[in-house]
């Protein structure tokens, strides 16, 4: 009887070895086929064109939130001192008659370098997308660059340009700051001059900043842009007033 079982055990055992053997072979060679079939697949590059697209979207993406984060970052710096600003613009001792002299004549100058049509184009073209009562723009943008918006804050004005790959340049205006700082940290400094006013020039990581004063207001200039480009945009300030 034992002699039975052990022989029964043992067909058992081949039987099961031979199932095994059978099932590893058919799924070694599915494996084999299925490889096979991928292997001939062919991707239309129609495809890879559209990875490419995709991914230099997520890119331009990256480097705008890059770009908002460093303004952010200047801009809260400045902030801390826009407070003792406004207290020095009340106490000042220049009149208000001489104020809007000094401003007539800058606007004087200006419009001495310009053509009447070319003048007036550029104003109504922006005067009809900002609804302020006065301030200050650059007559030139580089190439490329079209207004897109505008945030006022009170005393503090700033617009934006922008370009077709999403490049952006901001110009911002505030009242007189008795100090300011920027991020200069492993950044190229030089000292420029604007319309006869001393600024300051940082280039970081492919950002400009500029910053000049004047006696009425404190600018900057901010933006991914030929650092020639940035100075010629900021020696074409114009005042526009309604």
């Amino acid at each position: 009887m034992k002699k039975n079982e052990n022989s029964e055990n043992k067909v058992m055992e081949s039987f099961y070895h031979y199932i095994g053997e059978n099932h590893i072979n058919h799924v070694a060679e599915e494996f084999d086929r299925i490889s096979t079939d991928a292997s001939e697949i062919s991707c239309p590059s129609t495809l890879d064109a559209w990875f490419d697209d995709y991914n230099e979207q997520l890119k331009k993406q990256d480097q705008k939130r890059t770009f908002r984060s460093r303004v952010q970052l200047l801009s809260k710096r400045v902030a801390i001192f826009i407070a003792i600003a406004l207290v020095g613009i009340f106490v000042t001792t220049m009149s208000v008659e001489a104020f809007r002299i000094k401003l007539f004549n800058i606007v004087t100058e200006v419009t001495d370098k310009y053509t009447k049509v070319s003048i007036v184009e550029i104003e109504n073209s922006l005067e009809s997308q900002i609804d302020w009562d006065s301030y200050y723009a650059p007559e030139y943008i580089p190439e490329g660059f079209n207004y897109s918006n505008s945030e006022n804050f009170g005393e503090i004005k700033i617009i934006f340009y922008s370009d077709a790959v999403d490049k952006e340049i901001q110009f911002s205006q505030t009242p007189v700051n008795p100090e300011y700082q920027i991020d200069t940290e492993d950044a190229v400094v030089a000292d420029v001059i604007i319309n006869a006013e001393k600024g300051i020039l940082a280039q970081k990581e492919g950002l400009l900043t500029l910053i000049w004063t004047t006696d009425e207001r404190t600018f900057h200039i901010i933006g991914e842009t030929d650092r020639d480009e940035i100075i010629k945009m900021a020696k074409s300030l114009k005042y526009f007033s309604k």
